[in-house]
């Protein structure tokens, strides 16, 4: 019986111990993070039935100061009724969230740092930019939980090293 107790007292004390363990970090490092953006680039789009556009594949890097992560792309655009042509780097500045019913981390609040300019460009820039922003970048998946993962995600945070998940104990 003692032998028992002594048996019951430990798996006691180790289920405790396994309770006692704070939230995990995982970190995607930035390369990690570069290498699966660019899965879905070099883009090639007709937006607004107007313009055609190419995006590049981004390069990447994060802003751990405001936790957003920064990517600079090179757009090239044909405007089709016009014949226009407009080839310029711009960067895409997005937060990324985590979406719990499908397992995602989704871009949010994607915002265009677009180059300052004072030629006839400017506004057909801007008005590429901002289709772009919505029709290319917001709520779009960056990563995917493998399988039938019940990984929760408590917090999301850039840093110098690339992306850490807080995961939920």
């Amino acid at each position: 019986m003692r032998r028992a107790w002594i048996a019951l007292s430990a798996l006691f004390v180790l289920a405790l111990a396994g309770c006692a363990h704070g939230p995990r970090v995982v970190t995607i490092s930035t390369q990690e993070l570069s290498e699966r953006l660019a899965r879905d680039f070099p883009v090639d789009r007709r937006l607004l039935e107007v313009f055609d556009v190419r995006v590049s594949t981004p390069r990447l890097r994060t802003e751990p100061s405001s936790n957003r992560v920064r990517a600079d792309i090179q757009v090239q655009a044909t405007d089709r009724l016009g014949g226009h042509k407009l080839d310029t780097r711009l960067a895409v500045v997005s937060g990324l969230r985590w979406e719990p019913k499908d397992r995602t981390l989704r871009m949010e609040r994607v915002d265009l740092d677009l180059p300052s300019r004072a030629d006839r460009d400017a506004d057909r820039l801007q008005r590429i930019g901002l289709v772009l922003a919505a029709r290319l970048f917001e709520d779009q998946v960056r990563w995917r939980a493998p399988g039938e993962s019940t990984l929760a995600v408590q917090r999301i945070t850039m840093t110098g090293a690339g992306l850490e998940r807080t995961l939920a104990p």
